[in-house]
């Protein structure tokens, strides 16, 4: 049995779902390892990147979460930081990558922690990537081995396949690199959310890497109704999250228009949970979609998220373009829920690659196939009162946060850990 100590700034009860990957860590590798969690504090209805930003001054507590796993929660101070380029290229030469979150208390919390209970690994979630220059320090302190799990890293950078990059980007990325080096270096290794990241920064440290895929929990979505057994009044199509500009998202309205012209008074539901978050993406989405047809909201608590998911007939997820690799998590809760996927435009990157793979839904690149896809699907659901499903359940097993959590947990002991 090994000590395996996770530090996260993100962790449940945050309402986000950078919070979920740590915290399925945990409870998997709780089950046969003993495990402590050192995040902060925070309050659960977390909306907008200001929350997360935002002090929590709640005294420190510990939670037995399981007779393997606590959580030590601690408070946190926001320090607001005139922005001065000098002072912030100098921050990035020494090592602090994101100025905008500081984690002084966490070492001296960690600090704390290891002296009264030694860990055999360290496991750092970043971003922030404050936490790995962290783990860097507690390594020449204390010689614990540690692991860095990148979500993120560098994205319009480390992801481009088209994009044109400014100057300043570039500029700003070789100092970031400098200091990732740096906090690389004695690092036992590198894991990530997917090839691109994590090859990214294991070839330029020269550090042993392993992608480990973000997941569902399959504990949760086990329990959902299966899509043939759900009853419904309305058709209900939705999108879990937000929408950015650059996500090419107007396909899908266009197609959701011509859907609504084709079918008058529709027993139709579009729902845009959370997707409220971004302004322009919500007066642009009220403006294609009748009211009566439409429920859009702000960020909701994951449990309501969820819910709502249950509920569904069909997902979507608008595709990036120029970028590459990128899965979002919330493809893998689709994945999870059972519920037919819809991928558009189709790049022939790793979402389309990922729905042949366990035949989970389609990938489109015209509005025409999308309202001929939405149409079939709910002309059998009128006329049947259901529709069926076709994923592969082995193929989608092998994404569940438990499996990522095994696979994570041999990579572990393959390296001597």
């Amino acid at each position: 049995m090994k000590k395996i100590l996770i530090i996260a700034y993100f962790y449940p009860p945050c309402n986000g779902i950078a919070a979920y990957r740590p915290a399925a860590f945990a409870n998997d590798f709780s089950i046969e390892h003993e495990v402590k969690v050192l995040t902060r504090q925070w309050e659960g209805n977390e909306k907008s990147w200001n929350d997360y930003l935002s002090s929590n001054e709640k005294s420190k507590t510990t939670e037995k979460i399981n007779e393997k796993l606590d959580v030590i929660r601690i408070p946190y101070i926001s320090k607001i930081r005139k922005k001065n380029k000098l002072k912030t290229l100098f921050k990035l030469w020494r090592g602090e990558m994101e100025t905008e979150i500081v984690l002084d208390d966490f070492f001296q919390e960690a600090c704390e922690l290891i002296e009264n209970w030694t860990p055999d690994l360290i496991l750092v979630s970043a971003p922030p990537n404050n936490l790995v220059s962290l783990a860097s320090e507690l390594n020449r302190k204390y010689t614990i081995p540690y692991i860095a799990d990148f979500r993120d890293f560098e994205n319009t950078i480390t992801l481009n396949n088209s994009l044109k990059i400014p100057f300043r980007d570039l500029f700003i990325h070789r100092f970031i690199m400098k200091s990732m080096k740096r906090s690389l270096e004695k690092c036992s290794a590198i894991v990530g959310v997917n090839n691109e990241i994590t090859s990214y920064l294991g070839k330029a440290t020269g550090k042993p890497y392993k992608v480990i895929f973000n997941g569902y929990e399959q504990s949760i979505f086990s329990q959902f109704i299966p899509l043939e057994n759900l009853k419904s009044e309305l058709f209900h199509i939705t999108l879990l999250g937000s929408i950015y500009p650059e996500h090419e998202y107007e396909l899908f309205l266009e197609s959701f228009q011509k859907f609504i012209q084709n079918n008058p008074n529709p027993k139709v539901k579009f729902n845009f949970l959370g997707t409220d978050v971004i302004p322009e993406v919500g007066t642009a989405i009220r403006k294609a979609i009748p009211s009566e047809f439409l429920h859009i909201t702000n960020r909701i608590p994951r449990a309501q998220a969820l819910e709502a998911l249950e509920a569904s007939h069909i997902v979507w997820k608008p595709e990036y373009i120029g970028l590459s690799g990128v899965y979002s998590g919330k493809i893998f809760e689709y994945l999870g829920a059972k519920r037919p996927i819809i991928i558009a435009p189709s790049t022939g990157d790793v979402l389309d690659k990922l729905l042949v793979e366990t035949n989970a839904g389609e990938s489109f690149s015209t509005t025409d196939q999308i309202t001929s896809y939405i149409q079939d699907q709910y002309d059998e659901w009128i006329k049947n009162g259901f529709i069926n499903y076709n994923g592969k359940p082995e193929a989608i097993l092998f994404y569940s946060r438990e499996n990522q959590s095994k696979i994570l947990l041999e990579y572990i002991s393959s390296l001597g850990i």
